[in-house]
């Protein structure tokens, strides 16, 4: 691959990563959302792994711990999700959605999911299962590093 194709993969990704943030942004803005899009993906993978610590969320968010304390403190902060102990490791603590928190993610959801419906508005549906495919094997060779 030539370093001009390269370039033009980066721009490429770039701008849809960069164009999918903003306009996420923006319809949270427009419910008033208190969290953002990255909050919206934790609570997603904590309702999706009940009883999941804050180590789990930050390897499955390729974050740091840190950044997901301060995220799991937010979320707590605004009753989205509920921490406590585990019983097993007094040093961990097991998170689990609350029913506000389960309210607001239907909402945000759905305000990404218009995004998303934007994002692909006049694809085929070869068109989408050939981006999942690409965006999977990229996915993929990025765990790699």
């Amino acid at each position: 691959m030539t370093n001009n194709s390269k370039s033009l993969v980066q721009n490429s990704i770039s701008r849809v990563v960069s164009g999918y943030r903003s306009a996420t942004k923006e319809k949270f803005r427009a419910l008033s959302a208190t969290i953002a899009p990255m909050h919206v993906r934790a609570l997603r993978l904590i309702e999706e792994n009940p009883n999941c610590t804050s180590q789990q969320i930050a390897a499955s968010m390729r974050r740091d711990k840190a950044q997901i304390a301060r995220l799991i403190k937010k979320l707590v902060s605004e009753k989205l999700v509920k921490a406590r102990s585990c019983p097993s490791d007094k040093r961990s603590r097991l998170l689990e959605v609350t029913p506000a928190g389960r309210t607001s993610m239907k909402e945000l959801q759905s305000a990404e999911n218009s995004v998303i419906g934007q994002m692909i508005t006049g694809l085929s549906s070869r068109e989408l299962d050939q981006i999942l495919r690409i965006t999977h094997k990229m996915s993929e060779n990025l765990e790699e590093l």
